[in-house]
């Protein structure tokens, strides 16, 4: 893709990064798939009504992305998703401000209990000091990054 994300069925990548002030810019993207359960445009009424609800979800970050004790507050998301050769990927963008970024933990259970799906998530968390990877998933949902 265009992005250079790899398309892995049952993937995903999230990209968490925050600045000195609190700001905090989350990325999430994954094959259509994970989350649609096609990787094409919606065909009938149903599907149509299940892609709105699960955009839903994914665009209200405390749907399915627990920031633990960092009091984050959220601005709604955006969505936007390509296809390329029967491939479709999705990519959430989400933007909050965070009055204790210092305490955030990452939890996904929400995430991997909403959808099925998704076996592994790629977590990437940068800071002004610091870069850290994790590997999350549906048996080991969380990750602690503050203190």
């Amino acid at each position: 893709s265009a992005q250079g994300h790899a398309h892995v069925h049952g993937h995903a990548e999230l990209a968490l990064a925050l600045d000195a002030q609190g700001g905090l810019y989350v990325e999430f993207a994954t094959p259509m798939d994970n989350v649609y359960g096609f990787e094409r445009e919606p065909r009938t009424d149903a599907e149509r009504a299940h892609v709105d609800q699960v955009n839903a979800t994914l665009t209200d970050a405390s749907a399915w992305l627990d920031l633990g004790r960092a009091e984050c507050t959220f601005e709604p998301g955006e969505i936007e998703t390509e296809s390329d050769h029967g491939h479709g990927n999705l990519r959430v963008t989400l933007t909050a401000s965070c009055e204790d970024a210092d305490r955030m933990n990452v939890n996904l259970e929400n995430l991997f209990t909403h959808f099925a799906g998704l076996e592994e998530v790629d977590l990437v968390v940068l800071s002004p000091t610091q870069q850290q990877g994790f590997e999350l998933s549906p048996s080991s949902p969380s990750v602690r990054i503050g203190r």
